[in-house]
């Protein structure tokens, strides 16, 4: 529960109307303002009012602008709660509130934080409850076409009332142009300066068709991959009630060429407090109280459960590879220094703010010329608990990124942020850190999905009619003299009608796992380093030389910099800026995982061969589900994709994507369940590649793509276990959409035109509109969808008792990828880390001799043997 909507909302009133304590005085321009607005009449008032808005914006208090709107979004009791835990472990921001005027706009953003107070338990209960985070990568690419046809037909008709009426005298009158209302002189008599005579009226009819016909066609290509971790918790769980006290923060500025050009737009930040009595509650698990006994230790009626002693070290895997795997990041913590001893949330973002606005000067602040909405908002999503979660499933080695252009001093830059974390101690150290197994009723649950190809197909037609008929008389003015009016009628008429369609089509293939046997690690030391760099935006030829002189005003500039740097910089470029944040995070892996594994054996060395290389050991080919924790080939093989298909990571205008060593174990662990499997552009990123598909090629070469196959080699045993369910999920997705519409609109419009000289060259025309039909074009749409899902179940959460289960095993065993492409063939070797199940082991050395009644594994049974006779043969006499 967090119970803040209404306070917040009377907090928005407050800083947005000036009416909160501390606000600034009234001054001598506000009673002069309140003063004229008294005597104004109400009439002028409102338009004035209306004028004002025009030029500089709706008020901030209008409840009916969409910057209300959005304020009102998100502070709703929906929004609260998700955000609740960047509310108090950091910062949660809301920008992209524009008032707009055609001469300044007012920006607003909002910076909400919060501290508990005063926190109260209640008595336990029973409760089951997930936590999960997912990190999805993905790319797409669409290509459309649009034809539009257009023609047109017309009569009129003008009627000659004199023989001495001559086309230079027309054309003097200037009536040689189609559908201009202006007057002529009607007989060579009337020219100026001669007198009046008898004029008849005439009518000159005229008349206009318009058909309009337009089409489009359009398909969209898409690749995913998802990987999703949830801890799951069942049993004893504490309510808790606390206070709680927001600061909320407004930064409001002004947009305006006038002021940007002199610095003057950004105002004053505003700050009020909130105080909320029993806004808060929240559950808490024996777990979360133990691994924060300093916080808990002061909530009143809550008994703090001592500390638990370590037992289990850390899975062989996840110190060899520093990834996370089949596993859970329970929370992240972060600290001032290395040491680890002083814990303060929020140091991450304060420090990539920071380093951001020395890179972009004025980004995150509303009012200057070169503000970017989002940009701040990007940043404490990516620094809060549940993105530092995130990164640290992505694995070391990987990044989060994401860019933005930043506009300034007349040119424009293309800004990156990074972030990466990786375990901030050696393998010796990772050894002696020592967890303890889990609560009674915890467990993890994971799956990792993978949408190889989802198509988008759409098509519109629309048609168009259009016309319009116009009755025009001219007639000498009743009260004589030489000056000739009009007067007409216009008839219009417009039909539209058109119709699309939309079909999606898509497959996803996921790896389902699941145990309740599991081992909590805290205290994991972790280090999360984030850089800050900037490039010249080179998407446009024009934007070079601004993108040159930004670089060297902002080189020459900056703050804390010797001269001599600041023209090192100005030539060489300007360093990336980078931050260290030191962190502790909570783990949680598989129980079965933390026990001794076998011993090990050389790998594959990884390497990137132009020949097919010798690989030893009998082949394993997988035939049931076998997920993939990792792969240390992937960089090879993204370099393998580059040499062999060039197209699919250098395309015109590709950029780099984020990368995670959990897409790439999915992509791998997909590879080995087809054996072969070709990439088209949107296929290449999150897994094989971290590069975006370009603008062009859309798809590559026909019938050239990439093309990949793996064999698998020596397979080596790690752990096994029967509490781990290896599922293989498969959802088929198909929907269809179609609409259609059909409108008819019409109009009677008076014309008329008064001449203002008495040679017909000047005439004040107007249009009265009589009869008028606003255009609408209703029709029906439909859209049908359908899901299916084909599931196969494999083993338990837990083992049964008297019975070993259904067994998977962890293994390693030697890759070998065959990549075909364009340019030639490649070769990359590896390992790979999977859990097969025990079926597919069978034969080949890695289970023991006897799984089973009845079940045996010939070459267990021959090594034993084998190594029963070395015993017995180095054995002494007895």
């Amino acid at each position: 529960v967090f119970q803040a909507s209404a306070a917040l909302d009377s907090a928005f009133r407050a800083v947005l109307g000036n009416t909160y304590p501390g606000h600034p005085a009234r001054g001598l321009l506000d009673d002069v303002r309140d003063a004229v607005a008294g005597r104004t009449p109400r009439p002028v008032a409102r338009a004035g009012r209306a004028l004002g808005e025009s030029l500089a914006g709706a008020s901030a208090t209008d409840p009916t602008t969409v910057a209300a709107e959005m304020l009102s979004a998100a502070r709703s009791p929906a929004a609260l709660l998700a955000r609740g835990h960047q509310v108090f472990k950091g910062a949660y921001v809301v920008e992209g509130l524009t008032l707009p005027g055609l001469a300044s706009d007012e920006v607003l953003s909002v910076e909400i934080r919060g501290v508990l107070r005063r926190p109260r338990a209640t008595d336990g209960f029973a409760q089951y409850f997930e936590t999960g985070l997912s990190a999805t990568d993905g790319a797409a690419q669409q290509r459309g076409a649009a034809s539009t046809s257009q023609w047109a037909g017309g009569f009129r008709a003008v009627r000659n009332t004199s023989s001495g009426q001559t086309p230079a005298a027309d054309q003097a009158a200037g009536n040689d142009f189609d559908d201009v209302l202006v007057t002529r002189a009607d007989r060579t008599g009337q020219q100026e300066g001669a007198p009046s005579g008898s004029r008849p009226s005439t009518l000159n009819p005229s008349g206009r068709y318009t058909r309009t016909a337009r089409s489009e066609r359009s398909r969209a290509l898409g690749s995913t991959t998802t990987a999703y971790r949830t801890a799951t918790e069942s049993g004893t769980q504490h309510r808790i009630t606390a206070d709680a006290t927001l600061l909320v923060t407004f930064r409001r500025g002004r947009r305006n060429v006038v002021g940007n050009a002199f610095g003057q737009g950004e105002g004053r930040a505003v700050t009020v407090a909130v105080d909320l009595t029993d806004g808060v509650r929240f559950l808490a698990t024996p777990a979360q109280i133990r691994r924060h006994a300093a916080w808990f230790a002061g909530v009143a009626g809550l008994a703090v459960p001592g500390p638990v002693v370590g037992s289990v070290p850390l899975p062989r895997r996840f110190t060899a590879s520093r990834e996370v795997g089949l596993g859970s990041v329970l929370a992240v913590n972060e600290f001032t220094d290395a040491t680890r001893t002083v814990q303060r949330p929020d140091v991450l973002r304060q420090r990539l703010l920071a380093l951001t606005e020395e890179e972009a000067p004025g980004v995150t602040r509303p009012g200057h010329s070169s503000h970017l909405p989002g940009v701040a908002t990007r940043v404490a999503d990516l620094s809060s608990t549940a993105g530092l979660r995130t990164l640290a499933g992505r694995g070391p080695g990987h990044v989060q990124r994401f860019r933005f252009r930043y506009l300034g001093y007349g040119g424009a830059q293309l800004v990156e942020v990074t972030l990466r974390t990786e375990p901030d101690a050696d393998d010796h150290a990772l050894r002696a850190l020592r967890g303890h197994p889990a609560a009674s009723g915890s467990g993890i649950e994971q799956f990792l999905g993978h949408v190889p190809s989802s198509v988008t197909d759409r098509t519109a037609r629309s048609v168009r009619h259009a016309g319009f008929v116009q009755l025009q008389s001219r007639f000498p003015r009743p009260t004589g003299g030489p000056r000739t009016d009009r007067a007409g009628a216009l008839l219009s008429a417009d039909t539209t009608r058109g119709n699309a369609a939309r079909v999606t089509r898509s497959a996803e293939y996921r790896f389902w796992q699941r145990t309740d046997n599991a081992a909590d690690f805290e205290g994991v030391p972790y280090r999360v380093v984030a850089e800050v760099r900037s490039t010249p935006a080179a998407q446009w030829l024009l934007d070079l030389p601004g993108s040159l002189f930004q670089h060297g005003v902002l080189s020459l500039t900056e703050a804390d910099t010797a001269l001599a740097d600041r023209i090192a910089h100005l030539f060489g470029g300007r360093p990336t800026r980078t931050t260290t944040v030191h962190a502790a995070a909570a783990l949680r892996f598989t129980g079965s995982e933390t026990g001794e594994p076998a011993p090990a054996r050389t790998p594959l060395p990884v390497a990137r061969h132009t020949a097919r290389p010798a690989v030893t050991g009998d082949r394993f080919v997988p035939h049931g589900p076998a997920p993939v924790y990792a792969f240390d080939g992937g960089a090879e093989l993204a370099a393998a994709l580059g040499e062999v298909t060039p197209g699919l990571t250098r395309s015109w205008r590709s950029l780099t994507a984020s990368g995670s060593a959990d897409a790439t174990a999915v992509r791998v662990g997909e590879l080995i369940q087809s054996g072969t499997l070709s990439l088209d552009h949107p296929r290449g990123p999150a897994g094989p590649t971290t590069t975006m598909p370009g603008a062009y090629p859309f798809q590559g070469a026909p019938g050239t793509p990439p093309r990949l196959t793996v064999e698998l080699y020596r397979p080596r045993p790690v752990t096994d276990t029967g509490d781990v369910t290896v599922d293989r999920l498969r959802l088929s997705t198909f929907g269809a959409a179609s609409s259609s519409q059909a409108g008819v609109t019409a109009g009677l419009a008076a014309q008329g035109g008064l001449a203002a000289t008495d040679d017909n060259r000047q005439i004040v025309n107007f249009t009265v509109p009589v009869l008028a039909r606003q255009p609408q074009a209703p029709g029906p749409g439909a859209a049908v969808s359908g899901i299916r899902r084909d599931w196969l179940k494999h083993g338990n959460t837990s083992a049964p008792e008297g019975s070993r289960g259904t067994r998977s095993h962890e293994i390693l065993a030697d890759a070998l990828i065959t990549v075909h492409g364009p340019d030639g063939v490649r070769y990359v070797t590896g390992t790979v880390r999977m859990r097969p199940l025990e079926r597919d082991l069978l034969g080949l050395g890695v289970t023991g001799a006897r799984t089973d009644a009845g079940t045996f594994d010939g070459a267990a049974l021959v090594r034993e043997a084998a190594d029963a006779r070395a015993h017995a043969a180095g054995a002494p006499a007895g």
